[in-house]
């Protein structure tokens, strides 16, 4: 590692515990756009690998790179933030560059909060090589010098736009190979389009600053990435992680039968209404499409509109039901904790959830993001992101404490463990340990707790019996 070196690092939640399976795509496209301008590029995904933090440091002591370039998440930032502080306390001379969703939208309270030089906003596969030319020649930037660019100490009462890349088919492939990482990975995953037509008020995406569209890449571009990949890796599933692969349905179909001639197993992110009618499903699974994952959120009426939501129970279950008629396994999402929610809405939303018949149901509180439209609801509460935890709720609901989301959490994760053993006799040790787990806390709890977790576990039961008799007898 030299000092014209420039080092990536995938931030995650806890370093100690590693939960992300797959690389991060998004460091290995400015991997290959640094290597592309002619610059040495070292990437370190804590995300995946537990990576001793002091003899990371202790090599960056010894040879301090050029940059160093953290990919940052709201859950993250906490993580990002100690590092900077320890990292330059233990005499680091290297400047920081932040990146991802959470700086983009809110870059000037990121440089307060975790001391780092500079945020790149949006997308930054043309502009990191910028600033990291400038800073190679010695120049110290400022805000705006390089497009999305904003700058520790300077004026930054006028912030630069957000940059997306126009021409994503412009684009190195990502630089997978480079990265210090196995190459024994199952799961491959692939960015065929960047973008998001719609509007979800928990969302970044709902972002009026951000632009309304989505950008497709060339299949037969996308194509030659998954060769190169398999050509490198040798096998593994391709796992698409673009918020609308089904909106556009020539193109969609297109990827498809592209796929189909690869003859490679893959799975998808959709939404409902685009694929209920059951002919782009149809098509998906006889050309290799293995799983579709469904953003639900939520079944129930208001909270549905206000998420702009245009589906209701029905073209859930159509969508879903297309899935199991063509053999591709379906996983849903859904979140508690609207600021509309209460005891009653929640049971309805779960309990029309279990009876969706999902392979997988996964459940996660309401979080009001940095720039969503909840986080500018003058009723949402401030969140101090350097104390976020993502297990423990942010309480947005006019009528539940966060006592009440974390039991209808707990019952939600429950009553979806008994449906699926008796639906499909799954006996999922992951979910298991986890409705273990909620047993622990319930023994070792305070007294209060204990009687409403108990009274709504006993509810979970009865409702996850109820969903798993009738999705067998159906």
């Amino acid at each position: 590692m030299s000092h014209k070196t420039i080092v990536l690092v995938h931030v995650p939640v806890d370093a100690d515990h590693p939960v992300d399976t797959v690389t991060s795509v998004g460091l290995a496209y400015l991997h290959a756009s640094l290597i592309k301008a002619g610059f040495s590029t070292t990437i370190y995904d804590f995300g995946r690998h537990i990576i001793k933090e002091d003899d990371f440091l202790s090599e960056l002591l010894v040879n301090p790179p050029l940059l160093i370039g953290f990919s940052v998440t709201s859950a993250a930032l906490r993580t990002a933030s100690n590092w900077i502080h320890r990292w330059k306390s233990s005499g680091l001379k290297c400047p920081f560059v932040l990146g991802g969703a959470h700086p983009t939208v809110s870059p000037t309270e990121t440089i307060l909060q975790t001391k780092c030089d500079y945020v790149l906003r949006g997308e930054a596969e043309e502009s990191l090589p910028l600033l990291v030319k400038l800073l190679a020649q010695g120049i110290q930037p400022h805000t705006g010098d390089v497009p999305g660019l904003v700058v520790a100490g300077c004026d930054n009462s006028c912030l630069p736009d957000i940059v997306e890349v126009a021409d994503i088919d412009t684009l190195p492939w990502p630089a997978r190979a480079l990265q210090n990482s196995s190459n024994n990975v199952s799961l491959i995953p692939i960015v065929a389009s960047r973008g998001c037509i719609y509007k979800c008020r928990f969302c970044y995406n709902s972002d009026p600053r951000r632009s309304v569209g989505i950008r497709h890449r060339n299949p037969e571009d996308v194509i030659g990435e998954i060769r190169s990949v398999l050509k490198c890796q040798g096998k593994g599933e391709i796992f698409f992680l673009d918020d609308c692969f089904s909106t556009d349905r020539a193109w969609a179909s297109k990827m498809a039968e592209n796929l189909g001639k690869l003859g490679v197993q893959w799975a998808i992110q959709a939404r409902a209404e685009e694929i209920a009618d059951g002919v782009l499903v149809g098509k998906f699974a006889r050309n290799g499409c293995k799983e579709i994952y469904f953003g639900i959120e939520t079944l129930a009426g208001i909270a549905a509109r206000l998420n702009n939501k245009s589906y209701d129970g029905k073209c859930v279950r159509a969508a879903v039901k297309a899935c199991v008629n063509n053999g591709v396994s379906t996983r849903g999402n859904f979140m508690i904790g609207f600021p509309e929610d209460t005891l009653d809405s929640i049971r309805v939303n779960i309990r029309e959830g279990l009876e969706l018949g999902l392979d997988k149901l996964e459940f996660m509180f309401v979080t009001p993001y940095p720039g969503s439209k909840l986080s500018l609801d003058p009723l949402t509460p401030l969140v101090n992101w350097l104390q976020f935890n993502p297990s423990w709720p942010i309480c947005l609901s006019r009528e539940l404490n966060e006592e009440m989301l974390l039991v209808m959490y707990r019952y939600a994760k429950t009553a979806a463990y008994i449906t699926n053993v008796l639906h499909r006799f799954n006996f999922d040790c992951q979910q298991l340990r986890e409705v273990i787990k909620f047993w622990k806390n319930f023994i070792l709890g305070p007294p209060f707790s204990r009687i409403k977790f108990l009274k709504w576990q006993g509810v979970a039961v009865i409702d996850g019996i109820f969903a798993g008799w009738r999705l067998r007898c159906r």
